[in-house]
């Protein structure tokens, strides 16, 4: 924010971004790095973290509406959401073999 609107006050950015998920705006994620994140609710989707770099990216769309549907019928709870955060290497931080290959990381 600084690098684009370098007068930027924190505290009138954060008030904005309170009142738009107030209003249903964007919704707060959280990826467990205690960091507030905000993402717009054009569709819901995963998102998937780093554990060398900590870069965060996002999963396209929902991949769990199964486990869902299963979660539901299992426990007669009616599911109204979910947040699901998939952790492993990005691509920069995969180990790469002598001949610079990225190795394979068994599942």
């Amino acid at each position: 924010m600084r690098e684009e609107i370098p007068s930027a006050v924190f505290s009138s950015i954060f008030r904005a971004i309170a009142d738009l998920e107030r209003r249903g705006v964007v919704r707060r994620v959280d990826i467990g790095d205690s960091k507030p994140r905000y993402e717009g609710r054009s569709g819901h989707h995963e998102h998937i973290r780093c554990t060398s770099c900590g870069s965060v990216a996002e999963v396209p769309g929902c991949v769990i509406g199964e486990v869902a549907a299963s979660v539901q019928r299992r426990t007669r709870y009616v599911v109204t959401g979910h947040e699901v955060l998939f952790s492993g290497l990005c691509p920069k931080c995969v180990p790469r073999t002598p001949s610079g290959r990225r190795r394979q990381v068994a599942q």
